[in-house]
């Protein structure tokens, strides 16, 4: 269950029997062996869909594979934190859906040999966590992080299981009982508002939204996710993250003209002991406030963390692609939110509906992008439409891929900005 409902779920209502997933393919063969794509949704673990209609996935199964979105629970429904009942409930869910897909996935043409997770957001973290999970071993067999799943953030506080657990505990004293039995007997309406009032929705001061501040959140616990290690991270799983260029644009007001008092609030916040340099470095670059927040935000919250966890993973052997997604259609030109968060998402299913228009070039974009994930699914490598090759990256000769006007290999350069909030990390070198 969550709150609101949102048209594009598609849905007319919300409901605790809400586990159900889809699927989309093009064939019913159990000879078919299509690779399996399986989508886990966005929205903070408080609210989304697998049926949100710009992730539908038919268009992605037109071109040979098997899609799958399983739903998972959400809220305190998903991630209560409790010492004496447990936590990870919504990882649990993201497991068994996995389990579904190995034993039936061949009924839809589906090959249980070659599936692949990926997910933005929200969707991103379950990936990640399901790294972290040694229940998911094997089921699995590539993974995509998008605008998320990288380290927690070094210069800003982020969920904790401490957090989890104060917001568990705010829910049962508000609800006046933690008897399990007692519990089950309140209905799911009330658990649900409840649920919503202590996830600590982000918003924080400037009218920003920030991932930080939310508290339903995956914790280690020991049994379903590990602390810091990645026991459902097979040796010879390939793993793609990506970040978009504005990713901050989506959690900011673009038609306000922001006060500079602002951007030295959120400068003090976001790049906590690097603030002063931080603020010199924008300033160095230049633009208006709003563009300076976007970067800042987007370098702090996105960037980096994707960022350290390349750099984390490369040095235990990892087998890594990274790409900055920067194609901003007419239509987010228009509105300013260029390429926000999430923005690639709508290319990679190949669904161009809102925040229209797109023109041609923004069809081929979305060729390209379904092309190289179709590819990822089946082979563990991505490739462009003319069969180049997406680099890895590794460390010693960082390479990405820029999906812009055109998709392009390049130099991996490391923004300044980005170097001040990496050096906080005890791993960045000297």
């Amino acid at each position: 269950m969550q709150l609101p409902i949102n048209p594009s779920f598609r849905t007319a209502g919300t409901s605790e029997d809400c586990l159900y997933l889809n699927v989309w393919t093009t064939s019913l063969s159990k000879t078919a062996r299509q690779p399996v794509m399986v989508w886990f949704h966005g929205g903070g673990n408080i609210r989304g869909a697998a049926s949100e209609a710009f992730t539908d996935g038919s268009n992605l199964a037109k071109l040979g594979v098997t899609v799958v979105a399983p739903n998972y629970r959400l809220g305190a429904f998903g991630f209560l934190n409790d010492e004496e009942m447990g936590a990870n409930f919504g990882v649990l869910d993201h497991v068994a859906a996995l389990k579904w897909v190995r034993a039936n996935i061949d009924a839809f043409g589906g090959d249980p040999s070659r599936v692949l997770i990926f997910g933005y957001s929200a969707g991103a973290v379950a990936v990640r966590h399901l790294l972290q999970c040694p229940q998911a071993k094997g089921l699995f067999h590539r993974a995509v992080m998008q605008s998320a799943g990288g380290e927690l953030p070094v210069s800003t506080p982020a969920w904790t299981n401490e957090r989890s657990r104060e917001a568990t505990r705010n829910l049962f004293e508000a609800l006046g009982t933690n008897d399990r039995a007692a519990l089950r007997a309140v209905p799911a309406e009330r658990v649900n508002a409840l649920s919503r009032r202590f996830s600590n929705v982000p918003t924080v001061e400037g009218g920003f939204r920030t991932p930080t501040n939310l508290a339903w959140m995956q914790v280690p616990d020991g049994k379903v996710v590990m602390g810091d290690s990645f026991p459902g991270w097979g040796r010879d799983v390939p793993v793609m993250y990506s970040c978009c260029q504005n990713e901050a644009r989506w959690g900011m007001d673009v038609t306000k003209p922001y006060d500079p008092s602002v951007l030295d609030v959120m400068t003090r916040q976001l790049a906590g002991p690097k603030a002063d340099e931080a603020a010199r470095l924008l300033d160095a670059q230049g633009g208006t406030v709003l563009e300076k927040l976007d970067r800042l935000y987007t370098i702090v919250n996105w960037w980096e963390q994707a960022y350290a966890s390349l750099r984390r993973f490369d040095r235990d052997g990892r087998k890594l692609y990274y790409y900055q997604f920067a194609r901003v259609a007419p239509g987010r030109i228009q509105s300013h939110r260029l390429a926000s968060h999430g923005t690639d998402v709508y290319y990679i299913f190949g669904n161009l509906i809102d925040e229209g228009p797109y023109d041609d070039l923004d069809r081929q974009i979305s060729r390209e992008m379904q092309h190289a994930y179709v590819e990822f699914a089946k082979t563990g490598i991505p490739k462009r439409l003319d069969g180049a090759l997406w680099p890895t990256f590794q460390s010693k000769d960082p390479r990405y891929t820029r999906v812009g006007d055109a998709v392009a290999f390049e130099p991996y350069r490391l923004d300044p900005l980005l170097s001040s909030i990496y050096s906080l990390r005890p791993s960045a070198p000297a």
